[in-house]
């Protein structure tokens, strides 16, 4: 192909895409709104099971379930299947199209994948959805995860590749702790409408962000113990971080934690709002 043609291709691509960028932009707050529904129900049904008033810590599967059995659970599942894949879709878009300014460079290029990693995780969990809409059981987080690892352990060199995951996922739980610090919360939002309140959006950001943070380190400590040990049974999900951390700081710990999470969650709704989203 000449130089021309793909020059052609790539603006036609382009062009095809800011045809359709109304339904993406569309999507993609659908998408935020899904995800921040889920990271609510998890962080408050943990925060209930610290306490003590009933509840155990779930993931974002089970948290599909909890969707699913409330009044009108299906169309509202329905409605977070399109967000969760209209999400996954803007994630992949974005990255293509470096629709966030993102660059080039070697910091540029490592958030990009990690945007088209975010894509395939919640399309996954958008299938998950379906899954359940079909009358079909979808498995956990821990049960998903634990039978990754399981494959990956049978593989030449298995146990460090496991062991190199869990430092991967430690080291995201990590760049989130650096982002509740230093990261510019209202970089990609307009809160020019709340006034004074935009200062809660950006608290709750930086709350959400440190509390992810924290499940992330947990969950690569548990991924990085499931390869030292050659047992995926030492692996997990959400649920089973949430667990961890509550064994190792207590009842309280895990409030903190879970309410962190949840206030994640109100904090993608918001970006559901106010999110600047330009697709091209």
């Amino acid at each position: 192909m000449t130089e021309h043609s793909w020059a052609g291709s790539a603006g036609g691509g382009r062009d095809a895409v800011q045809e359709v960028a109304p339904w993406i932009a569309t999507l993609a707050r659908v998408g935020y709104a899904a995800k921040g529904t889920v990271y609510l129900i998890i962080g408050l049904v943990a925060a209930r099971a610290a306490l003590g008033v009933g509840g155990d810590t779930m993931g974002s599967r089970e948290a599909l379930r909890t969707i699913v059995g409330q009044p009108f659970g299906r169309v509202l599942l329905g409605v977070t299947a399109v967000g969760l894949f209209g999400y996954a879709l803007w994630r992949f878009i974005s990255s293509a199209v470096d629709a966030e300014r993102r660059g080039n460079d070697a910091r540029g290029i490592a958030v990009r994948v990690g945007h088209v990693l975010s894509g395939l995780a919640y399309g996954s969990l958008g299938v998950a959805a379906v899954q359940l809409l079909r009358g079909q059981g979808a498995s956990g987080d821990g049960e998903q995860t634990q039978t990754w690892i399981r494959r990956m352990l049978d593989w030449p060199g298995g146990r460090w590749l496991v062991m190199a995951a869990g430092v991967a996922v430690m080291g995201y739980g990590a760049y989130q702790l650096w982002r509740a610090v230093r990261a510019d919360i209202r970089k990609h939002l307009d809160l020019s409408a709340l006034g004074a309140s935009a200062r809660w959006v950006e608290r709750l950001g930086r709350a959400g962000l440190a509390a992810r943070g924290i499940v992330f380190l947990m969950l690569g400590w548990l991924v990085l113990q499931a390869g030292r040990r050659s047992s995926a049974a030492q692996a997990g999900g959400v649920g089973d971080a949430l667990d961890a951390l509550h064994g190792a700081g207590g009842a309280w710990f895990l409030a903190v934690v879970a309410l962190g999470l949840a206030a994640y969650g109100v904090y993608q709704l918001l970006c559901a709002r106010y999110r600047r989203i330009a697709v091209t």
